[in-house]
């Protein structure tokens, strides 16, 4: 491991903890419990693994996958009002942000903390929040709207490592991966 975190470690080959908010080339740092010794070899795990037993939980996510790309249809991006996309809209209890946060938790969990995580979203004053770099909600809604659909785009293509450099979604980490699911 290298004392100078900008530089990849043997941890970090690639050096994407360097160039993260909270740069690490400690994994015990990053992921809690990356630090413990497994109890079984990984071979083993895999072949000991009983698969019917989190069967509900993948089909509950399917059924979950399935609602979001009927309500969301990929479709229906390139067009998509801000309202079916934002919080703290009167369309907020069935907008896109709601459904990604509260409404699949199978999927994946995004709830709870900031609504930052949405990119822009409606203040309970009235206000929109959007990102500085920004000049209108209109200018942010396009930029993100657009992000999403060369995300999805991309995500056809199998090319989820290009996600990443969307500069429209990408401090939108969760929200996004889990859009690409």
């Amino acid at each position: 491991m290298t004392d100078d975190p900008t530089r990849p470690s043997s941890h970090d080959p690639r050096g994407i903890l360097a160039s993260t908010k909270y740069p690490s080339g400690d994994r015990a740092a990053v992921l809690p419990g990356a630090d413990r010794t497994p109890q079984l070899p990984f071979d083993d795990a895999i072949r000991k693994f009983d698969r019917a037993r989190i069967r509900e939980s993948i089909d509950a996510a399917e059924r979950e996958r399935i609602e979001v790309v009927r309500r969301f249809p990929l479709s229906e991006w390139p067009s998509m009002a801000l309202e079916s996309y934002a919080l703290g809209t009167q369309n907020s209890a069935n907008s896109y942000c709601r459904w990604m946060e509260f409404s699949t938790p199978h999927i994946a969990s995004i709830k709870g903390g900031s609504a930052l995580k949405h990119m822009i979203f409606k203040r309970s004053s009235g206000e929109w929040y959007f990102e500085k770099k920004y000049s209108t909600v209109e200018e942010a809604w396009n930029g993100v709207r657009s992000g999403f659909v060369d995300a999805f785009d991309l995500a056809s293509q199998g090319r989820f490592e290009d996600i990443g450099q969307l500069s429209a979604i990408n401090n939108a980490i969760s929200l996004s991966t889990k859009a690409v699911y």
